[in-house]
Formats: C-alpha cells, sequence, structure tokens
C-alpha cells in the first residue's frame, strides 16, 4: 500500500511542471502556426492567396451553414429550424455537428460570402491548437525534454489525417480535447480535481458530439493505459474504470442541454445509413493500404473501393519514433507494450470493417474513412516522446541492429507498392531515413558524447526537415492535386453578391413563396462546381439542400417527385431542373437560372446579373403560387411508384383534382454507336415541352439535338429528370446518351413525357382559386388566413415534425401528416392560421443539464469527505 502511495506521488511529482508545459504549448503553437504560414505562401492558400483550405464537403456544405450561422449571430434566422434547409427542417441538429465549436462565433462579424475566409482561418488556429495541447499533454504526463515535446505537438497537430478532416473541421476541436482529456483521466486517477474530467467532457460533447462520442470511447482505453502505469491491479483497475465511467457519464448529462434536443432530432431524421459489417475482412492489401501511405503519396480522402484503409497520413518522424522503440523496449517493456497494443486494436478496426462501426457510432460511414485516425497520431506523438527522451545505454550491436531494421522496412514498404509514384517514395524514404538518423545521433548525444556541438546540430536538421515534410503535404493537397475542387475565396464572394442582388430583387414579386436554383449546381460537361449550401446562407427559400439531416418523409417525397436520383437515402438535392407539376404544388414561384441553364417552362426573365459562373437570371413561374394550398379532398397516404412522373399526377390530383397531367413518348429509335453513345430519337405528337427521366447505372451526358443539357447518375445528389425543351407538333427529337460505362446506360430506363400544356393551365387555374394567402412565412413561424365555405383541409408544403403547434382562430388544433407534409382542418368561414415551431427537448435538456450539475457537486463533496 504504502509503495503504490509512493508511486502515486511520484506520478504526481511528474506532473506538476505546469509552468514549462505552458511555455512549451506555446511554441509548439506558434511553430506550427509558422509552418502553416509557410504553407499557405509557397500554396497560394488565404491569405496569403486566393484558394482556402477547404475540400469536398467544406465547400459543399459547410461555406454555406457556415453563412447561414453569420445571419443567426446577427439575428437575421432563426437558429432552431429554417425553410433553407430543404423544404423546412429543425437545425439544431446541424448546428450542433457543424457549428457548435466557440471559434465559429467569429462568424458573427463577418457576412456570409465571407465564410471560406473565416473557415480557413478557423482551420488553421484549430490546428495549431492541436500541436500546443499535444506538446502541453506530452511535458506534463510524460516530463518529456523540450524538443520532443515541440515535435509531437507539431507533428500530431499537422499530421495529414487533420487536412483531410480539415474538410470537416468541426471534428477538430475533439482532437484538440483529446490530450486535455487524456491529462484530466490521469489527474482523476490520482484523485486530483476529478470533477474537471466532467466539465471537459460535457464541452467537448458540446462542441461537436460526434468527437466527443470517440473521446468517450477513447477514455476506457486510456484508463487501462493509465492503470497499468499505477499497477492498481484488477480490482484496482475495476474500481477506476467505474470511477472514470461516471465522471463521464455526469460530463454527458451536463451537456444535455445541447446534447438531448439533438439526439431526438437526430433520431427522427433517419438520416445514417444502416449499419454495414459486409466485406472488412484483414488482407495484405488492406494492411499495406493503411500502413504505406503514412505521409503524403497519397491525400485522398476517400477510402479504397474496398471501402477500407484510408491510409495513416502521417510525417516520418512518427515512423522513426516508433523504429526507435529497440533501444526502449527492455527498460519500458510495459508501457510500450501497452501503447503498442492499443495502436493495434485502432488498426484492427479500421482493417476489420465490422469493428470500425464502434467509433461511428454502429452507423456505416460512406467517406473520410477513417475518422478515428488522430487517436492513433495521438499514440504515435507518446511512443514518438518516450523513444527520444530515452536514457537506455546503447551498445554498439544496438546501433548495428538499427539501421538494418529500418532498410529492411523500408524496402518491404517500396516492394509492396507505390512503384508508379517512385518520386513521392523516394522522398518519404530519405525523410524517414534522416528522421531516423538525427534520433539516433541526437539520443547518443544526450548520453554523454562531450561534442555539444554534435548534440545541438540534429535539433536544427530535424526541425528543417518537419518544415518540408508538413509543409509539402499542404502545398499538394491544395495546388498539386488537380482531383480535388477547390474554393477561390474572391470569387466566392463575388458569387454569393451577385445572387444576393437577385435575391432581393424576388422579394418584390414573389415574397412568401419558394426560390430555387436551376442549373447552377452541374453544367454538364463544362464541370463548373458550385457550393451547394448557398441558400442557407442567403436565406433562401427552396427545395435544394445539402446535408444529411433532413426529415425522412421529406426524402422519400423528394424523392418520388424526381428531385433527386434515388428516394430516400439523404437529405440531399441538387436542383437541376424545374419540375412544373411539382414546383407548382410545393409553392416554388421562381428560380435562378444560369446562362447555360436548361429550358425552362412558361416562365418570364425578372432580372439578370452578372457573376464569376456566367450570367444569372431570375426567373417567374406562372400562375398563382403558394407554400398552402385548399386541398380538393381530406388528406390521404399516396402510394407512389418508382415514377416521378406518376407521382407527380398523383400529388395534384390529391390537392387539386387534376390528372392525366403528361403523355408517353414511345422512341420511335433505340440505337448505340461506338464511341458516340445511345441515341434515341421520339416523334413529338403535340405542341408543348418535353421531359425525360434517365435511370442509369452510370453518370452519363444527355444531349438533345446535339446540345449538353444535363448531367445525370445513379447517386442520390441531382435529379434524374431532364428538360429538353418545347417543341412542335411533328418535330423529331434526338435525345443523346454519352458517357464512360456504356453497358450501364444501354440497359438503363429512359422514359420520355409531353407535358399536356391544356391539364396543366387547368392546375394553373385550380391552384390560383386554391392559394391560400400567406400572411407570415418566417423560419419557425407561418401564419395566414383563409375564408370557406364548407370544412376543409388545408395543405402546407411544409415538412412535418413534432415541433410545430397550430392554431386556428386562437384555438389549438391537431396537425394531420399528409405524406410527409402539414394539414390542417378548417371550418367554415374565416380561419386564422397560425404555425409555431419550438425545438423537441430543449425543456429535458436543460434540465438533464441542472440535474448533471446537482448529481456531480454531490460527488463532489462525497469525495472531499471521504
Amino acid at each position: 500500500m504504502i509503495q503504490k502511495k509512493e508511486r502515486h506521488v511520484e506520478l504526481f511529482q511528474i506532473c506538476s511542471n505546469e509552468r514549462d508545459a505552458l511555455k512549451l504549448a506555446g511554441l509548439s503553437f506558434f511553430v506550427a502556426l509558422l509552418l502553416l504560414m509557410i504553407a499557405c505562401v509557397c500554396g497560394g492558400i488565404f491569405p496569403f492567396g486566393k484558394t482556402a483550405m477547404l475540400r469536398e464537403d467544406a465547400i459543399y456544405q459547410y461555406v454555406g451553414f457556415f453563412g447561414w450561422f453569420s445571419r443567426v449571430l446577427k439575428g437575421e434566422a432563426n437558429l432552431f429550424y429554417s425553410f433553407s434547409k430543404g423544404l423546412g427542417g429543425s437545425t439544431i441538429g446541424l448546428y450542433a455537428y457543424y457549428l457548435a465549436s466557440p471559434l465559429n462565433l467569429m462568424m458573427g462579424f463577418f457576412k456570409p460570402e465571407d465564410a471560406p475566409k473565416v473557415m480557413t482561418i478557423i482551420i488553421i488556429v484549430k490546428l495549431c491548437l492541436m500541436a500546443s495541447s499535444m506538446a502541453w499533454f506530452i511535458k506534463r504526463r510524460f516530463n518529456a525534454c523540450g524538443y520532443s515535446c515541440i515535435l509531437a505537438g507539431v507533428s500530431y497537430g499537422l499530421a495529414a489525417c487533420n487536412f483531410v478532416s480539415g474538410s470537416n473541421l468541426m471534428w477538430l476541436d475533439g482532437a484538440v480535447m483529446l490530450p486535455i482529456v487524456c491529462m484530466a483521466i490521469h489527474s482523476a486517477l490520482l484523485h486530483e480535481k476529478p470533477y474537471v474530467l466532467s466539465l471537459l467532457i460535457a464541452y467537448a460533447v458540446i462542441v461537436n458530439w460526434y468527437a466527443g462520442y470517440q473521446i468517450c470511447l477513447f477514455s476506457f482505453l486510456w484508463t487501462l493505459y493509465e492503470c497499468s502505469q499505477m499497477s492498481t491491479g484488477k480490482k484496482g483497475f475495476f474500481k477506476s474504470t467505474l470511477m472514470i465511467s461516471l465522471y463521464l457519464i455526469i460530463g454527458l448529462m451536463i451537456s444535455g442541454l445541447l446534447f438531448v434536443p439533438t439526439v431526438l432530432d437526430l433520431l427522427s431524421t433517419g438520416s445514417a445509413p444502416s449499419t454495414s459489417s459486409n466485406g472488412g475482412f484483414i488482407t495484405v492489401s488492406n494492411l499495406y493500404a493503411l500502413l504505406a501511405k503514412w505521409n503524403m503519396a497519397n491525400m485522398s480522402i476517400h477510402p479504397d473501393s474496398s471501402g477500407m484503409a484510408g491510409g495513416l497520413y502521417i510525417n516520418s518522424l512518427l515512423v522513426a519514433g516508433c523504429l526507435a522503440l529497440p533501444f526502449v523496449f527492455k527498460n519500458n517493456r510495459k508501457e510500450i507494450g501497452i501503447l503498442a497494443c492499443l495502436i493495434g486494436f485502432l488498426l484492427l478496426c479500421e482493417l476489420f470493417q465490422p469493428l470500425s462501426l464502434l467509433w461511428t457510432g454502429f452507423s456505416r460511414a460512406d467517406s473520410y474513412n477513417p475518422r478515428f485516425h488522430y487517436l492513433i497520431v495521438f499514440l504515435l506523438g507518446i511512443i514518438f516522446s518516450i523513444s527520444f527522451d530515452s536514457k537506455q545505454d546503447r551498445t554498439l550491436a544496438a546501433s548495428y541492429y538499427y539501421f538494418p531494421f529500418l532498410l529492411l522496412s523500408l524496402a518491404g514498404l517500396f516492394k509492396l507498392g507505390y512503384i508508379s509514384n517512385k518520386k513521392i517514395v523516394l522522398f518519404q524514404v530519405l525523410a524517414l531515413v534522416i528522421s531516423t538518423a538525427f534520433i539516433w545521433t541526437m539520443q547518443r548525444g544526450r548520453l554523454g558524447i562531450k561534442d555539444t556541438k554534435l548534440a545541438k546540430i540534429p535539433s536544427l536538421f530535424i526541425f528543417l526537415l518537419v518544415c518540408v515534410e508538413l509543409v509539402c503535404p499542404i502545398v499538394l493537397c491544395f495546388t498539386v492535386d488537380s482531383t480535388t475542387p477547390k474554393l477561390n475565396v474572391e470569387t466566392y464572394s463575388s458569387y454569393i453578391r451577385s445572387i444576393a442582388r437577385l435575391v432581393e430583387d424576388s422579394k418584390a414579386t414573389m415574397e412568401n413563396t419558394r426560390l430555387e436554383h436551376c442549373g447552377i449546381t452541374y453544367l454538364g460537361s463544362a464541370n463548373r462546381t458550385f457550393p451547394t449550401g448557398e441558400s442557407m446562407a442567403l436565406g433562401i427559400n427552396g427545395a435544394d439542400h445539402y446535408s444529411s439531416a433532413g426529415r425522412q418523409s421529406q426524402k422519400d417525397l423528394l424523392g418520388s417527385l424526381g428531385y433527386c436520383g434515388s428516394a430516400g437515402t439523404r437529405g440531399i438535392v441538387y436542383y437541376n431542373s424545374s419540375l412544373p407539376v411539382s414546383d407548382l404544388c410545393l409553392g416554388v414561384g421562381g428560380l435562378i437560372v444560369s446562362d447555360d441553364a436548361q429550358y425552362v417552362y412558361s416562365s418570364t426573365i425578372i432580372s439578370s446579373n452578372s457573376s464569376p459562373y456566367g450570367k444569372l437570371s431570375l426567373v417567374g413561374l406562372s400562375g398563382s403560387r403558394s407554400i398552402a394550398y385548399l386541398m380538393n379532398s381530406d388528406p390521404s397516404q399516396i402510394s407512389y411508384t418508382t415514377c416521378p412522373f406518376e407521382n407527380q399526377e398523383k400529388l395534384a390530383n390529391s390537392i387539386f383534382g387534376v390528372d392525366s397531367l403528361y403523355h408517353s413518348l414511345h422512341p420511335v429509335e433505340d440505337s448505340y454507336k461506338y464511341g458516340t453513345g445511345r441515341e434515341l430519337s421520339y416523334q413529338v405528337k403535340n405542341d408543348g415541352p418535353l421531359y425525360v427521366f434517365v435511370k442509369s447505372e452510370a453518370a452519363c451526358d444527355v444531349y438533345v439535338n446535339g446540345k449538353l443539357v444535363q448531367n445525370v447518375n445513379d447517386w442520390e445528389f441531382s435529379s434524374n429528370i431532364v428538360s429538353l425543351g418545347d417543341f412542335h407538333s411533328g418535330e423529331t427529337v434526338r435525345v443523346l446518351l454519352k458517357g464512360g460505362n456504356v453497358d450501364s446506360y444501354m440497359n438503363g430506363s429512359v422514359d420520355c413525357r409531353q407535358l399536356d400544356e391544356s391539364s396543366f393551365s387547368s392546375l394553373i387555374e385550380c391552384s390560383s382559386e386554391n392559394a391560400v394567402m400567406i400572411d407570415t412565412f418566417d423560419d419557425g413561424q407561418i401564419k395566414a388566413h383563409v375564408s370557406v365555405d364548407k370544412s376543409q383541409y388545408c395543405f402546407f408544403s411544409v415538412p412535418f415534425e413534432k415541433g410545430w403547434s397550430a392554431s386556428i382562430n386562437g384555438a389549438p388544433v391537431n396537425i394531420k401528416e399528409f405524406y410527409g407534409m402539414m394539414a390542417l382542418p378548417l371550418s367554415s368561414g374565416d380561419n386564422e392560421i397560425v404555425l409555431t415551431y419550438k425545438p423537441v427537448g430543449i425543456i429535458p435538456g436543460i434540465v438533464t443539464s441542472v440535474l448533471g450539475l446537482v448529481v456531480l457537486g454531490l460527488v463532489i463533496i462525497y469525495v472531499k469527505k471521504h
């Protein structure tokens, strides 16, 4: 017992060097900042260039979300609900996942068009904070020397996997918090301010619940390591695990203010892909793919075709630290063994896909795999510091063993692959050899070599090597990598300002209806990439949205109507084609189209504006449109088919009593020419617009009479309905499908329909008669008034959610769900309608947080008394 107590005191004394740790943390922050500034200068990255430090989803989604948050902080938008999120939806889950970090409050000082600039700055700050927290932890926990603290910290902060996560910058907060939480676990096991652990966990979950979940899970692994160092035994380990579990649970309770409503919101979305355990067995190729990409040979954020082994993306300094283990293993066998087992377990989680679900909340992750790489880099940094600071005497035999071991490892990596990337391989090999040699030389210098100059030289070389190794991947990622779209901060700002002027023009003519983008997201073979979250940044109320957090019923509805390729997979819609029937039913009153946009039927150009992506025009659609209509019959569930044209007719008939809106056209010729593609010819029977629904397993371009009009694919992102144009009776229309995988679109179905102009005119008349006057159409609140002669229902094209409550003439009424939308029963006479949204779970969340703080207080009192 006395020996155990002495051990605890010894460990605590090692961790008492707070002042030195803070100095090293600050120095690591500025070293990482210096390296990032060098990378920005070399790579033309903002603030020293025009390229934002954003990739993939950060471009497509997050700039729009950050722009929306800017409007929230300025009081121009509602934090809890937005009609710019698809047809409308709760935003508490979106905020908690993407925007809860305190650093995001910077957006309150900027405009939506400045989002890419602010996000780049936030990423840089977070990476530097990662380096800082890691260096602080290494010093506090292991009392390592300054060099190893800084090198481990900078290597952790600027590991390439963090630039992959930089495309999902919300996860970086968890990587910042990980070392701090691990230090709190160490202190809690020593009974020094254990309550801090609960507060840190609460903060980690609040700033990003996804990364917070991973930290909570990792806390048990770290408790195992700490208990092994304290030699607590099985009984002590069991008690320590229970204690840590208690503080973790209390931390989760304290975070309930945001966590509870977020969980309730996400559970109702149906957004996460189904749990998957397909494949995932360990193979040599999977193992190599994981280990070989330790640095910069492949900066892809996606896994390979097997869905696994995204690569470690670490610098050779950490690899060299691991290769130094033969020097330190003998005297640190237990410590190194536990750390190696933890790393091995994390590697196994990646190589064996069912086990990886443990870190993704038991839901399959489609991209950015694996999402827990920073945990591996964290452990490698610890091993590096232990290796670097080892005081073990070395013999000449050990020196002879070390370099052959290194060379054999490198030869094995080179032999397994990378033949096609020889220059990058040689750079990595050289960097690893130099790193290893300098670490070895410095260690010998610290073991009594009298020539102090020899001991100092390696530190300079190692620093320069880190500069080259950590700067190069950043530059390559954002300059050389042509496969990844990039975002020009000035172009984006100009684009947002251009489209904002059109949005302002729309308010005068189409207030209280929806406004959509058409033909902006994708412009065929021109392959122009446009941000898709700008609807939220600009407060545009429409159907298009890019986020996984959407009502499942809304996804089913939009997919069934043809707004996206696959019904019900995600809450993602790219508005590529105008859908006249569905647009009318859902209250879309206008479109913003590009100069290359496909044909829009029955429309009037209201205003135009130039943008970096060509001329943009505001188009008003015919008819009196509204987000609410009096229904032709009582609402009943509709059984949708796989044909979007038929589904549009069903919805229109249910609301307005008008059917037979489309006529089928059968091809008079359907042929394939090698090198040209599949061509279908149609003979037009009546005057009017034509539309074609292409269901193909492969992406292909659709040409009409030689002109490219749209790209279609089998994914959920874009509509597979293509607007072909307006044609006259007797004309021949040639539709060409051209793309890479010929067999797929040869076997795909092509459904061509002609809109019946007479029936559509009747639909326009009915909509004008049934349109309900909307007084207020704001986020989270709708006010309307209507007079009726008999009892009937009023349809609102707003997704049904539990948070909505309704009253008519001051009396509460029940909302009826009509295939994911809302319908209200009206009585004869005047009806003043008020719909109000309040987020579900706010009150229970507040109660949970207060209860958590109370429990924490009671635990602290109990611990102090005993």
